[in-house]
């Protein structure tokens, strides 16, 4: 039914996998086991191309991961990541319309 498919869809928390490097770049010269975590992320469809779904609350969150160097023994970090809570839908404010696929492509 159309409300189970509008509730699945719209701008809400979501669980994704995030790579921990996007989240600390300063970082790139560690490995981390594992390599991404489990983050509630803002994600989903508004009413309005003109909105888009943003965190309106968010928590930290501290997780522990293996940290190592090439040459070094790992060891145990705690690290602090962002969760999204509660998410609504916003204006753009400013920010191109995203081009669907099809507009790029020349017809003959």
């Amino acid at each position: 039914p159309f409300e189970q498919v509008w509730s699945r869809s719209y701008c809400r928390p979501v669980e994704r996998l995030v790579d921990i490097v996007s989240e600390y770049p300063s970082e790139v010269e560690h490995m981390f086991s594992p390599s991404c975590v489990s983050l509630m992320r803002c994600t989903g469809c508004c009413s309005d191309e003109t909105m888009h779904c943003m965190p309106l609350e968010t928590a930290n969150v501290t997780m522990q991961l293996m940290k190592y160097h090439s040459l070094d023994q790992p060891f145990f970090v705690e690290m602090s990541f962002s969760q999204h809570v509660r998410c609504e839908c916003e204006p753009l404010r400013g920010r191109m319309k995203p081009k669907r696929c099809g507009d790029t492509v020349s017809r003959r």
